[in-house]
């Protein structure tokens, strides 16, 4: 590149980095905006909230927690604010009375009993001191209109509970009773018993007096009222008396009040009268210590012991035994009771009924035997006294075991029918209910021993009346039907299409079977009492029939209406209904029914009517126990139960089912509540805020007087349908009263943020931005109108677009930006509106740019890039153009090498004090003699220093002369003399290389030249360094280096050695003149540069010299 050209270029770089900043500062500040006016927005008082204070006046306002939905709170109209604060003044408080529903609905009936009054409790809470008004009751009673006494009365007391676990209500605590004559009416009415009206007036629930319990968050302090349901007076021309009730069905709302206590003539329980020992006679063995107080309590340190004496110990104990107190005769008139002195009849009475008269003796005995290895027998007696010759002694050492040596208690229980039998024949009534046992011991004879006696007693157990007030769920009736049948030996083949729904009800719908022969079966299943949990039947007979809550099924009752086609009851031998036992054991029955498969539990011919007719056979006590046991053993409460018929003498007969049901009556096992109704009522000096247990919000309004105030911040104030309703609730359900309130309200001011960060600059056109509206709480504001504007660096509005917030307190916009910029920014704003008051957020300021600003920014930003690369290029520029110079000179001095060479004819090194030639060298096709020559050389050298010897000598510069056709040049060292012959004047720089050639030759052979003798083969090595300097090896064949790769060479050097090889493939060597003409052939190469790059190929071995 020329200097001129440089100079240009840079001068163009230099303005343009001064003109560029210049013009795009000046586009980036327009003096024109677009105007608009601003959004004009309330003064915000307080920050995020602003404030104002009201008053209102309430009247007439009705609390009702019975019916929350009847409530009229007061209520504030704030469509457009929420509440913050809040003070109220409560006035004119009144609390009505009430009456509270125990049950209204009613599903069985507690029944009055003949053999007295029952009291029945049901109890109730209340939740603060109060009065009872009144309590009505559903009753009915069958009665004698014209007969009223104080027995047959009905009463209604109220009574505190006891503080025990379960709250009983005590009898000893009645707090106020009313009575009432039976009512005129049979059928069943609601009476109310008014406490109010009588003469003491209503009745005052203390509730620091009577049974407390915290339950899900609620105090309950609890009562009972109890009604007294008179005794059946069907003697007197009356009848039953009944008090109803419902059942809770355990759903949520029929969980009822409270339990249901009782106290009944009808409550039974065994009770133990105890005996013990009254005298004691040892007729074998020393009596150590002891006598008959020994025998009354264990651990008391009072023993009775006896050794033993010639190997024998026997005494006897007396007891008499106190009276029955519920049988009208004697232990010897039980005894012949139970013998069946009325005959089979009077002994089945006596196995069905025995525990009613003797429940249970049991018999207590503590027993330590000293050294019992040393005892042979030991043996325990009672003497019979109704069989004295028969049986005498009786042996009942089964009882015990006679060789205890620890003290420990033995009891032996009677209840088995045959075991009291027994035990009524040890006692003599004749001599003041003696009771006689003998102990008797027989020694081994290996030593002696003790017996040692710390208890011995007998009780008597008999069935008494329980007065005391009990927990008690009333008898219910439930009903259940066959829930399958199987029909046998019918003229089906128990195929046919039997419907249960035949035998449903009694309805004339029938069941029509016809025998196959003789006999005909027909088996209904019901799968009964799911719901209980079988354990519950799990108990001993005996105290299955006596120990309260025991019996749960006090009776059963199977109804059938059936008929047959018998004519004759006599051609029928079976007609019985029986139940299904199998292989299980009914305990205390066993002997009885041990051979049975099915248990009869009707006659034989109970069934054989031909009429159709309704049988009731009731299952009592003693039954459903076995009954329950069914249960127990079957799968899936399995009960089944069949009518057998079978003749002797007719075949075919026809039998007809209209129902089979049947009714199981339980008790204690299903909790209900009395049908009645509770008035109650406050005193109206008591109708303060604190002692109704008035709220508002959960908090308590406090006394003022007969007043109330309450006052308190309001945690979320707002509104609904515009309306804030204050949740006011109390402990007493009714409250009336009036409300003065001021309040403080408030509009919030929303928070307005944006959802994603800022640039610094956006694109001039539309541009999406988004919001997020939220109120104080960090819920979103849907609905809400707000103001997207773009502002200049002016603040002034440049444009602005309304936009409504989604559910989620959304809103976005597309922006159209228009003017380009820096300064802008976006502020969004909402106006006021509702419950929100004005606010605003505004983003970080950018810079809005279009296409010519991003250009002329990345030309500002590029610009120093830019000068860099165009000083880059400049630089490459010359550096390729002085690196192409110095190329072109390499190239010119290569050219000059061969064009030099090829005017070269002979290089001779001539010693300079001999005169004769030590190295020569031919180049040129024609032969020169070396020896004339160098004298011939060596003589006009002489000539020439001689003739300038007054001249100053050039040391290895020399000099040239033209001979002829010869040009030659001399170069003369300290040694030699340099000597080029060539046909034309070489060039200069052959002559430098003339001039290197001889200070190197001479450096490095200077000791051979200095004592050159003659021998010039010393100097045959000079020739390597002849090439050097010279390249002669360029004028002799030359050829190509096959073990040189050529994968490093640029492509003009592959191409001159692919095309030496083929040059050299009919000689097998080329010279350089053929390769360089070649080379040149079709290449647009300086000759040069073709020249120079043959002699590097050279230099570097990729050609060498052909030896022949």
């Amino acid at each position: 590149m020329k200097c001129e050209n440089k100079s240009y270029l840079v001068l163009g770089i230099l303005l343009l980095s001064l003109l560029v900043p210049l013009v795009l500062g000046t586009y980036q500040y327009p003096n024109q905006f677009n105007s608009a006016e601003n959004l004009s927005l309330s003064e915000i008082n307080r920050e995020n909230k602003v404030f104002t204070n009201i008053t209102q006046t309430d009247k007439n306002c009705f609390v009702d927690t019975i019916n929350p939905e009847l409530n009229e709170p007061p209520r504030l109209y704030l469509p457009n604010h929420h509440l913050s604060y809040a003070k109220m003044n409560f006035e004119n408080i009144s609390a009505l009375n009430y009456t509270k529903n125990i049950e209204t609905e009613f599903s069985d009936s507690v029944k009055s009993s003949p053999n007295g009054s029952i009291y029945v409790y049901q109890k109730f809470y209340v939740r603060m001191s109060q009065y009872v008004n009144n309590v009505t009751v559903l009753i009915q009673d069958i009665n004698n209109k014209t007969y009223f006494t104080d027995e047959n009365s009905w009463e209604v007391a109220i009574v505190n509970c006891s503080n025990n676990e379960v709250g009983t209500p005590n009898p000893n605590e009645t707090l106020g009773k009313v009575q009432k004559p039976h009512p005129i009416k049979i059928y069943p009415e609601w009476v109310t018993f008014d406490f109010k009206s009588s003469d003491n007036g209503p009745v005052f629930l203390n509730i620091s007096n009577t049974k407390h319990t915290f339950e899900n968050g609620i105090n309950k302090y609890w009562f009972a009222f109890r009604v007294k349901i008179p005794p059946d007076d069907t003697d007197n021309g009356g009848g039953p008396k009944f008090l109803y009730f419902n059942l809770d069905e355990g759903g949520v709302d029929d969980i009822g009040e409270g339990e249901i206590f009782c106290q009944s003539p009808d409550f039974i329980f065994d009770n133990y009268t105890l005996n013990n020992v009254v005298n004691i006679t040892e007729e074998q063995g020393i009596l150590q210590r002891g006598g008959v107080s020994s025998f009354i309590e264990q651990f008391d340190g009072d023993e009775y012991i006896i050794t033993n004496e010639s190997d024998k110990v026997r005494f006897i104990t007396d007891f008499n035994l106190e009276d029955l107190r519920n049988y009208e005769g004697t232990y010897h008139d039980l005894y012949d009771e139970a013998l069946g002195f009325l005959g089979f009849f009077g002994l089945i009475d006596w196995y069905l009924n025995h525990y009613k008269k003797l429940f249970k003796v049991e018999i207590s005995l503590a027993l330590n035997i000293s050294y019992p290895e040393n005892i042979e027998d030991g043996t325990l007696y009672a003497w019979n006294f109704e069989q004295p010759i028969i049986v005498g002694w009786q042996n009942i050492s089964h009882f015990f075991d006679l060789k205890n040596n620890n003290s420990e208690l033995m009891t032996y229980e009677i209840r088995d029918p045959n075991e009291k039998i027994e035990f009524l024949k040890w006692i003599d009534s004749n001599d003041n209910n003696k009771l006689r046992f003998m102990f008797e011991y027989t020694g081994n004879g290996n030593g002696s021993f003790n017996v040692t006696i710390d208890k011995l007693t007998v009780e008597i157990g008999e069935i008494d009346p329980l007065t005391e007030i009990q927990k008690y769920d009333p008898l219910i009736e439930n009903l259940e039907h066959p829930n399958n049948l199987i029909v046998e030996n019918d003229t089906n083949m128990g195929y046919g299409n039997y419907e249960l729904s035949t035998i449903l009800e009694n309805d004339n719908d029938y069941l029509n079977l016809q025998a196959d022969s003789n006999n005909l079966t027909a088996e209904f299943n019901f799968n009964i009492l799911n719901e209980f949990n079988n354990s519950l039947w799990d108990a001993n007979f005996y105290d299955w029939l006596v120990k309260y809550p025991f019996p749960y099924l006090p009776r059963m009752e199977v109804r059938i209406s059936s008929n047959t086609s018998f004519q004759n009851q006599a051609d029928l031998k079976h007609a019985i209904l029986e139940v299904y036992k199998g292989d299980m054991d009914t305990g205390p029955f066993e002997a009885i029914f041990k051979n049975y498969t099915w248990i009869p539990i009707s006659e034989n011919k109970t069934y054989a009517h031909t009429n159709e007719k309704t049988i009731i056979t009731e299952i009592d006590t003693s039954l459903t126990w076995i009954f329950l046991r069914l249960l127990n053993e079957s799968a899936d409460n399995l009960f089944r139960m069949r009518l057998r018929y079978n003749s002797d003498t007719i075949e075919g007969f026809n039998v007809s089912i209209d129902e089979v049901s049947l009714y199981i009556y339980i008790r204690n096992l299903i909790s209900s509540d009395i049908t009645s109704k509770i008035g109650f009522g406050v005193d109206e000096g008591d109708t303060t805020p604190e002692y109704l247990g008035m709220e508002v919000n959960n908090i308590t309004v406090e006394d003022d007087g007969q007043k109330g105030s309450w006052e308190s911040e309001i945690e979320n104030g707002s509104t609904e349908g515009g309306y804030y309703e204050f949740d006011i609730t109390s402990i007493w359900p009714f409250v009336q009263f009036d409300v003065n309130g001021t309040y403080e309200i408030y509009k919030i001011k929303p928070k307005i943020e944006f959802l994603s960060g800022f640039s610094t600059e956006y694109m001039a056109g539309n541009q999406y931005f988004s919001v997020n509206v939220t109120g104080d709480n960090g819920t979103a504001i849907s609905n809400l109108k707000i103001y997207f504007q773009v502002m200049n660096p002016s603040d002034q509005v440049v444009d602005q677009f309304p936009v409504i917030t989604d559910e989620n307190g959304i809103a976005s916009v597309n922006l159209d930006l228009k003017e380009t910029g820096r300064g802008y920014y976006i502020r969004v704003q909402c106006a006021e509106e509702n419950v929100y008051a004005v606010s605003e957020s505004s983003s970080t300021k950018f810079r809005v740019i279009n296409g010519v600003t991003i250009f002329l920014d990345t030309m500002i930003m590029l610009s120093p890039l830019f000068i860099a690369i165009i000083l880059g290029i400049s630089g490459y520029m010359v550096l390729r153009h002085r690196k192409l110079e110095r190329l072109r000179d390499k190239w010119k001095t290569d050219a000059m090498i061969l064009e030099d060479l090829l005017k070269l004819s002979y290089i001779m090194i001539i010693h300079k004090e001999v005169g004769v030639a030590i190295y020569s060298q031919q180049i040129s096709s024609e032969k020169l003699d070396p020896d004339l020559i160098s004298g011939f050389l060596h003589a006009i050298s002489s000539f020439k220093r001689e003739f300038k010897k007054n001249g100053i000598s050039k040391q290895a510069r020399g000099f040239e002369m033209n001979y002829y056709d010869f040009h030659i040049n001399l170069t003369d060292g300290d040694y030699v003399r340099i000597a080029l012959i060539a046909e034309q004047q070489p060039s200069e720089y052959l002559k430098d290389q003339q001039i290197q050639f001889t200070k190197e030759f001479e450096d490095r052979y200077q000791k051979l030249i200095t004592s050159f003798k003659g021998d010039t083969s010393v100097f045959n090595g000079a020739d390597k360094l002849v090439e050097k300097y010279f390249n002669i090896s360029l004028m002799y064949p030359l050829q190509t280096n096959q073990n040189k790769e050529s994968d490093d060479l640029d492509k003009l050097e592959k191409d001159l050695v692919e095309l030496a090889n083929e040059i050299q493939k009919e000689k097998e060597y080329f010279f350089f003149s053929d390769l360089l003409s070649f080379g040149m052939v079709g290449r647009d190469e300086p000759r040069n540069k073709v020249i120079s790059t043959i002699i590097n190929l050279k230099k570097q071995n990729y050609l060498r010299s052909f030896q022949f």
